[in-house]
Protein backbone atom coordinates (compact mmCIF):
# COMPACT_ATOMS: atom_id res chain seq x y z
CA UNK A 1 0.00 0.00 0.00
CA UNK A 2 1.60 3.52 -1.22
CA UNK A 3 0.43 6.31 0.97
CA UNK A 4 0.94 8.91 -1.99
CA UNK A 5 -1.15 7.39 -4.16
CA UNK A 6 -4.03 6.25 -1.65
CA UNK A 7 -4.98 9.81 -0.59
CA UNK A 8 -7.96 10.69 1.28
CA UNK A 9 -8.48 6.74 2.46
CA UNK A 10 -8.63 5.32 5.33
CA UNK A 11 -7.87 1.83 5.94
CA UNK A 12 -8.84 0.24 9.18
CA UNK A 13 -6.11 -1.87 9.91
CA UNK A 14 -6.64 -2.52 13.64
CA UNK A 15 -7.22 -6.06 13.60
CA UNK A 16 -4.00 -6.19 11.73
CA UNK A 17 -0.67 -7.28 13.67
CA UNK A 18 3.12 -7.43 13.20
CA UNK A 19 4.91 -10.03 13.70
CA UNK A 20 9.17 -10.49 13.12
CA UNK A 21 9.48 -7.74 10.06
CA UNK A 22 12.26 -8.36 8.84
CA UNK A 23 12.91 -12.04 10.14
CA UNK A 24 9.75 -13.64 9.98
CA UNK A 25 8.75 -12.16 6.19
CA UNK A 26 10.40 -10.17 3.66
CA UNK A 27 9.89 -6.51 2.85
CA UNK A 28 7.74 -6.90 -0.18
CA UNK A 29 5.61 -9.92 2.15
CA UNK A 30 4.74 -7.65 5.30
CA UNK A 31 3.73 -5.01 2.92
CA UNK A 32 1.57 -7.74 0.72
CA UNK A 33 -0.02 -9.23 4.07
CA UNK A 34 -0.89 -5.41 5.42
CA UNK A 35 1.59 -6.00 8.41
CA UNK A 36 3.69 -2.33 7.30
CA UNK A 37 2.72 0.70 5.72
CA UNK A 38 5.58 1.87 3.11
CA UNK A 39 5.58 5.33 4.05
CA UNK A 40 9.45 6.02 2.72
CA UNK A 41 8.07 8.45 0.16
CA UNK A 42 7.39 11.11 3.08
CA UNK A 43 10.94 10.41 4.56
CA UNK A 44 13.13 13.41 3.55
CA UNK A 45 16.98 13.31 3.57
CA UNK A 46 17.75 15.88 6.58
CA UNK A 47 15.89 12.93 9.23
CA UNK A 48 19.12 10.77 8.55
CA UNK A 49 17.40 7.34 8.69
CA UNK A 50 20.68 6.73 6.11
CA UNK A 51 23.96 8.21 5.31
CA UNK A 52 24.42 10.57 1.93
CA UNK A 53 23.29 8.21 -1.13
CA UNK A 54 22.13 5.09 0.79
CA UNK A 55 18.50 4.25 0.55
CA UNK A 56 16.57 2.43 3.20
CA UNK A 57 13.14 1.92 3.19
CA UNK A 58 10.90 3.34 6.07
CA UNK A 59 7.89 1.35 7.47
CA UNK A 60 5.32 1.98 9.97
CA UNK A 61 3.25 -1.18 11.58
CA UNK A 62 -0.61 -0.69 11.08
CA UNK A 63 -1.62 -1.18 14.15
CA UNK A 64 0.44 2.60 14.55
CA UNK A 65 -0.66 3.35 10.90
CA UNK A 66 -4.50 2.82 11.57
CA UNK A 67 -3.86 5.42 15.60
CA UNK A 68 -2.18 7.93 13.26
CA UNK A 69 -5.74 8.22 11.24
CA UNK A 70 -7.55 9.02 14.56
CA UNK A 71 -7.19 12.52 15.65
CA UNK A 72 -9.71 13.28 18.21
CA UNK A 73 -12.14 15.50 17.39
CA UNK A 74 -11.31 18.24 19.79
CA UNK A 75 -8.13 17.74 18.29
CA UNK A 76 -8.57 18.25 14.68
CA UNK A 77 -8.35 22.08 14.83
CA UNK A 78 -4.37 21.66 15.93
CA UNK A 79 -3.93 17.95 14.25
CA UNK A 80 -3.77 16.51 10.98
CA UNK A 81 -2.56 13.23 9.86
CA UNK A 82 0.19 14.98 7.65
CA UNK A 83 1.14 16.22 11.16
CA UNK A 84 1.13 13.28 13.18
CA UNK A 85 3.03 12.00 10.65
CA UNK A 86 5.53 14.43 10.49
CA UNK A 87 5.79 14.43 14.36
CA UNK A 88 6.71 10.31 14.21
CA UNK A 89 8.69 10.18 11.28
CA UNK A 90 11.12 13.26 13.34
CA UNK A 91 10.46 12.08 16.33
CA UNK A 92 11.89 8.47 15.13
CA UNK A 93 14.69 9.75 13.53
CA UNK A 94 16.04 11.64 16.59
CA UNK A 95 15.60 8.61 18.33
CA UNK A 96 17.71 6.39 16.12
CA UNK A 97 20.31 9.56 16.04
CA UNK A 98 20.99 9.16 19.63
CA UNK A 99 20.80 5.35 19.81
CA UNK A 100 23.86 5.46 16.91
CA UNK A 101 25.86 7.19 19.79
CA UNK A 102 25.81 4.03 21.62
CA UNK A 103 26.11 1.53 18.56
CA UNK A 104 22.21 0.78 18.71
CA UNK A 105 20.02 -0.17 15.98
CA UNK A 106 17.43 0.45 17.91
CA UNK A 107 15.79 3.01 19.75
CA UNK A 108 12.02 3.24 22.07
CA UNK A 109 10.48 6.92 21.73
CA UNK A 110 7.11 8.50 23.18
CA UNK A 111 4.64 10.40 20.86
CA UNK A 112 1.51 12.19 21.57
CA UNK A 113 -1.43 10.28 19.65
CA UNK A 114 -4.53 11.69 21.61
CA UNK A 115 -7.99 9.85 20.01
CA UNK A 116 -11.52 10.50 20.80
CA UNK A 117 -11.26 6.91 22.56
CA UNK A 118 -8.52 7.80 25.14
CA UNK A 119 -7.89 10.46 27.55
CA UNK A 120 -5.78 13.66 27.38
CA UNK A 121 -2.60 12.60 28.00
CA UNK A 122 -2.10 9.50 25.36
CA UNK A 123 1.68 9.55 25.31
CA UNK A 124 2.31 6.46 23.29
CA UNK A 125 5.81 4.04 24.12
CA UNK A 126 6.75 3.34 20.40
CA UNK A 127 9.99 1.85 18.82
CA UNK A 128 12.19 2.42 15.92
CA UNK A 129 14.34 -0.38 14.69
CA UNK A 130 16.78 -0.49 11.61
CA UNK A 131 17.48 -4.26 10.10
CA UNK A 132 18.40 -6.18 6.98
CA UNK A 133 15.91 -8.04 4.83
CA UNK A 134 16.80 -11.52 3.67
CA UNK A 135 17.04 -9.58 -0.06
CA UNK A 136 19.45 -6.89 2.09
CA UNK A 137 17.56 -4.46 1.74
CA UNK A 138 17.90 -1.76 4.76
CA UNK A 139 14.57 -1.10 6.00
CA UNK A 140 13.71 1.16 9.22
CA UNK A 141 10.25 -0.10 11.10
CA UNK A 142 8.62 2.10 13.53
CA UNK A 143 5.75 0.55 15.56
CA UNK A 144 4.40 0.50 19.43
CA UNK A 145 6.73 -1.53 21.50
CA UNK A 146 5.04 -4.90 21.59
CA UNK A 147 4.90 -5.18 17.57
CA UNK A 148 8.60 -3.93 16.52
Amino acid sequence: MNPALKKNRTYDLSATEFVGGATEYSFEEALARGRIIDVTCWVVSEMGFAGPNIRVHVAITARLWNRMLQIATRMSRFQTVVGRRNDVLWLAAYAMEQAKKFGREAATFDALLPTDDGDDAAIERLRVAKNQTRSDRTVVTIGFVDET
